[in-house]
């Protein structure tokens, strides 16, 4: 008898993410735009841990807005060549902390922002609209108990852009609530994010 598994196996792998979107279609029902908000506090500097933890996380990834596919705040703006050496400028960054895999422990949610006028066009794309929609970050401490803890085994997921992410009140996959994008600032237009445990990343299934 030929069972899901042998199915998903004669699937070539370009297929595979179609056909896994079209079941999580079929056997989970998609969330509505009702979503738990995040409460988000903006970092003023390097004090906060979790504020420490993302700007290390976040600047060792590539920025999708730069053309030269520098790294996160490797711009001119946030580090500034001088002669005594580099002038460092904290970036923009809002965090909120909540249990996504509900295992006791908060993963950290971070999203970056253009605070001033030098920094537009450096993460946030904009809608027809003119509405930012910034790059959000997913960070989870991976570390092994009773070990040292490293900034390796901090896994980070993401960019997700949007004007705002929260939780979804009622769906989860793979251990991991879903994620509701907004677009908008009046939270009409959304998209739904759901974790991959093949990727380990979120990815959308459903909305723009």
């Amino acid at each position: 008898m030929i069972t899901m598994k042998d199915c998903i196996s004669l699937l070539p792998q370009a297929f595979y993410n179609a056909f896994f979107i079209f079941l999580l279609a079929l056997f989970i029902p998609l969330p509505s735009a009702q979503a738990q908000t995040l409460d988000y506090y903006y970092c003023n500097g390097p004090q906060e841990p979790s504020c420490v933890l993302a700007f290390q996380k976040i600047a060792q990834l590539r920025n999708p807005m730069n053309k030269e596919k520098k790294k996160f705040f490797d711009d001119g703006i946030h580090y500034t060549e001088i002669e005594e050496g580099r002038l460092f400028a904290f970036p923009a960054i809002y965090v909120a902390e909540a249990d996504i895999d509900r295992d006791g422990y908060n993963e950290i949610i971070a999203k970056v922002t253009e605070a001033t006028e030098e920094e537009e066009g450096l993460f946030c794309p904009k809608t027809k609209a003119g509405v930012q929609q910034c790059p959000h970050f997913i960070i989870q401490d991976r570390n092994v108990s009773g070990e040292k803890s490293s900034l390796e085994n901090f896994r980070i997921m993401g960019p997700i852009y949007a004007y705002f992410i929260g939780l979804s009140t009622n769906e989860r996959f793979g251990g991991y609530r879903s994620l509701v994008a907004y677009r908008d600032i009046n939270f009409k237009t959304f998209a739904v994010y759901q974790y991959d445990t093949k990727t380990d990343q979120y990815f959308r299934i459903e909305g723009p």
